[in-house]
């Protein structure tokens, strides 16, 4: 009590953990993928940033990791905010992932038959998938917006921003850099104030070696993403043509890599 009625514009380190700990170090939602959950804590109010060059698959990595995560947490719901795919390409997706399916091939070849046993398919998994909440668009305000909509009516367990750099950010600014510093800013403010973890995913720089190793200032227009981002994880493939998941960055917890 007599703590209490001090006035302080500060937080002294102890309350900081008797008030804060917990909240801070909440349990991290489980991709049910065990490397992944071994080396990153994807926790509530974390940005994790994703970064590849075109084509070397975030979007896939990102559909595979949210589709996971429904399968295992029976009352979770996603935001998945896509620039570039709408919600029947990330849906056909999904659906593969979840029934080793080739699901997409029926629609691009307009094979009724096909495309009817693909239908049927998502019947039988409409109770994961429909909690897979798809926002087609580059608005900042309205994602965060419809971020906060789902938490009134159901349990949000992740947000996924595919990617940031195209993403539109509320106020005008002089540069390039500070748009998407503005981004990035508001992304990692919406993983606190909704205590839910976010991930986006970042494009390369035009410039980066396609033989070397990408690291963390490779990532494509502002260094302030790195900066804000609690974990960096980069995908590279090597002149064999496998594919490394790096952890360039991670707060309390390790480096390293996954061979995918």
């Amino acid at each position: 009590e007599t703590r209490k009625k001090k006035k302080s514009i500060t937080t002294s380190a102890f309350d900081g953990i008797t008030s804060g700990a917990r909240e801070t170090f909440r349990p991290a939602v489980k991709t049910g993928w065990k490397k992944m959950d071994d080396f990153v804590r994807m926790s509530p109010g974390r940005l994790i940033v994703l970064g590849a060059r075109p084509g070397i698959g975030k979007t896939t990595l990102s559909v595979q990791l949210s589709t996971q995560m429904l399968c295992l947490n029976k009352e979770t719901h996603i935001l998945y905010c896509s620039v570039e795919m709408d919600a029947s390409e990330i849906g056909l997706k999904s659906l593969s992932m979840l029934t080793s399916v080739d699901c997409v091939t029926p629609f691009q070849l307009s094979n009724e038959k096909l495309m009817d046993d693909v239908l049927n398919l998502a019947k039988t998994q409409e109770s994961v998938m429909d909690r897979m909440h798809i926002f087609y668009g580059t608005r900042m305000d309205k994602l965060v917006n419809i971020a906060h909509a789902i938490t009134e009516e159901y349990k949000l367990g992740l947000v996924v921003v595919d990617f940031i750099s195209s993403m539109k950010p509320t106020e005008e600014h002089g540069t390039r850099t500070e748009a998407i510093g503005s981004v990035s800013k508001a992304l990692k403010a919406l993983a606190k104030e909704l205590q839910v973890p976010v991930l986006a995913c970042s494009q390369l720089n035009r410039g980066t070696n396609a033989n070397r190793r990408p690291s963390m200032k490779d990532l494509r227009d502002s260094g302030e993403i790195e900066q804000d981002a609690d974990i960096v994880m980069l995908l590279h493939r090597d002149s064999e043509e496998e594919t490394e998941l790096l952890i360039e960055k991670n707060r309390f917890g390790i480096l390293g890599e996954i061979r995918l």
